[in-house]
């Protein structure tokens, strides 16, 4: 119990007011504490909350008492979710950023009626938001509320999320000529529940408005013999020289570059345009023959990395059917920034790069057991 002494004979009518004063500030602070607990409490618990304060005017000894309780009202648990958050770190005036919001449920139970909110900053316009399931679950109605000068409301529901359901929004917009830095923050949450693990429910990026330099993008990745089959490299696994990298344009057909892995089995595109849903390939150099499927995240930079049926997502917008659900290794990963990439049946990985950010870790573990995909020469 807190305790505190002073003399007011010494302060006189000053500070028997003060003492006044402190001791409804008292009050005030001991309602709160018990609101702090309840979180972690069981329902019909009563938290009693006692602070005291003691004081001598004089030789005679004085106190004020302040008490609180609070009765933890029913509540019911439900599933564990978790909200990860993307976007870029700079951005100028007139660029069009990509903010990317993957929802998943991490717990033991499905999740029904769940519903993302996020408030794009008012320097932001022209939004556009989509909802596309990543492994499993269902996208509700996607809204885009009134702007405001608190910023535009943007309203995505999930009806269902499984346990290991994983779903993706993407909102877009412009940023306004006079923008100064700015802030977007997301929550998640479903009527009547209390998640047990509400942390991480929230999340939030922070964009610096920078002078317009046409910024541009990059990629890099390996090229290596997969000599266990795990699809990660082991330490004496060998790289591969001379491996043919191409890619293509978002048409799949025109070639916007093409290298070779250098000695240390690497490669690297520069000078990319941001936005645009490149197509990266993989061509064994005898007979230009694409083997087996790309990894992404398999670099520094990855905040989020799904492995388990991720070629659900948009399979319709890429070349290829979607990855198999069977298949091992991250096939759609984002970095910070919020650059994609999403690997597809045909072998090629889908890119969109966001300005100034670098796309690392984009891989091919070549198998020798591996299925051959194009045994065309072009």
């Amino acid at each position: 119990m807190p305790r505190t002494e002073f003399n007011v004979q010494r302060c006189g009518r000053l500070g028997r007011y003060a003492i006044a004063a402190f001791a409804r500030v008292l009050a005030a602070a001991v309602a709160l504490a018990p609101a702090a607990a309840a979180a972690a409490t069981a329902p019909g618990t009563v938290i009693t909350n006692v602070a005291e304060a003691r004081w001598t005017v004089g030789n005679t000894p004085a106190s004020a008492q302040a008490q609180h309780q609070l009765s933890i009202p029913p509540y019911t648990l439900g599933a564990d979710l978790a909200l990860t958050k993307v976007g870029p770190a700079e951005a100028s005036a007139g660029d069009t950023i990509t903010w990317r919001l993957v929802v998943r449920n991490n717990g033991t139970a499905a999740a029904s009626g769940v519903q993302l909110v996020d408030t794009v900053p008012a320097q932001v316009g022209q939004l556009a938001a989509t909802c596309t399931v990543l492994t499993s679950g269902t996208c509700g109605a996607v809204s885009i509320g009134t702007p405001a000068p608190s910023g535009t409301p943007v309203t995505v529901a999930i009806p269902s999320l499984p346990v290991g359901g994983q779903v993706e929004v993407a909102i877009r917009g412009v940023v306004a000529p006079n923008a100064t830095a700015f802030s977007n923050v997301a929550s998640i949450g479903y009527p009547g529940l209390v998640d047990p693990t509400p942390n991480d429910n929230t999340a939030k990026v922070t964009t610096q408005v920078v002078p317009s330099s046409n910024k541009v993008a990059s990629l890099r990745g390996l090229v290596w013999l997969d000599v266990n089959h795990d699809r990660v490299r082991g330490t004496s696994e060998p790289v591969l020289a001379g491996y043919v990298v191409r890619l293509y344009g978002p048409d799949g057909t025109a070639i916007v570059a093409q290298a070779k892995t250098s000695a240390d089995g690497t490669y690297a595109f520069a000078e990319l345009t941001p936005g645009v849903a490149y197509q990266l390939e993989f061509r064994d150099p005898a007979g230009m023959t694409v083997y087996g499927l790309a990894v992404t995240a398999d670099g520094s930079g990855t905040v989020f990395a799904a492995t388990a049926n991720c070629g659900q997502k948009g399979a319709a917008t890429f070349s290829g059917s979607p990855l198999s659900s069977n298949s091992s290794g991250a096939c759609y990963s984002l970095t910070s920034a919020g650059s994609v990439a999403q690997v597809a049946q045909n072998g090629r990985t889908v890119i969109t790069l966001q300005p100034g950010d670098t796309l690392a870790g984009q891989s091919r573990p070549l198998d020798p057991s591996g299925g051959v995909f194009d045994s065309a020469t072009r």
